[in-house]
């Protein structure tokens, strides 16, 4: 019952039941992971989804199938809005027809998506002064070469995987709805790819100093 409250808080929360099969599946192996934990987690998800008001209110609330016909990129700024298909009258109004859209029209989709995930991992903005921009923009160049440091020389630990997995389940929901105006929606998982970097970050100057005393 805390994980499906934890769910109706936001979007986010949904991420939860992933992460707790994932993680079993890990410990417990595969197999006994989906019979133990993902079927039933997945029906306690549709019975929370069609019985639940607050979850059912929250997706509505955000409504990604009016973001998804709208083409929009990022909340509140329509110069990057993307040209998509005209839908069916009425149909934005539902959240549950984002399942029929997406696939009659998968490349329109996706491309949305991407440029939605795309535009939350740069984090840089065409409304930012330039010169936050470049900062901003050798700042995560910097990070995410960590970050990929960090998971080449860590990948076979749970940890990470874990971590990963969080990372890319968020960027899920971010691709679902929209990009925040002021990229706050990064922030919501930034710790994770910051420890992913700090990681990096900490084996390359091992390996530096160590090579230095040779």
């Amino acid at each position: 019952m805390l994980l499906l409250w934890t769910m109706t808080i936001r979007p986010n929360g949904w991420i939860l039941l992933p992460l707790m099969v994932l993680f079993l599946a890990f410990r417990l192996g595969a197999w006994k992971a989906v019979l133990t934990v993902a079927l039933p987690g997945i029906v306690l998800l549709v019975v929370a989804v069609l019985l639940l008001k607050p979850l059912q209110s929250g997706i509505q609330n955000e409504n990604p199938m009016d973001f998804l016909s709208k083409g929009i990129v990022i909340w509140d700024y329509d110069a990057w809005n993307r040209e998509m298909p005209p839908t069916e009258m009425n149909s934005t109004s539902d959240w549950r027809n984002i399942g029929s859209y997406a696939m009659r029209y998968p490349v329109e989709t996706l491309t949305l998506v991407a440029a939605r995930v795309g535009i939350v991992l740069a984090r840089v903005r065409p409304y930012y002064p330039w010169q936050m921009n470049l900062r901003i923009g050798i700042r995560y160049t910097v990070m995410y070469g960590l970050l990929l440091l960090g998971l080449i020389w860590y990948w076979r630990h749970l940890a990470v995987k874990l971590l990963v997995a969080a990372i890319v389940l968020h960027l899920g929901v971010v691709g679902l709805t929209v990009a925040s105006w002021d990229g706050r929606f990064l922030t919501h998982f930034f710790p994770l790819i910051a420890v992913l970097a700090g990681a990096g970050a900490a084996e390359w100057g091992r390996r530096w100093y160590q090579g230095r005393d040779r």
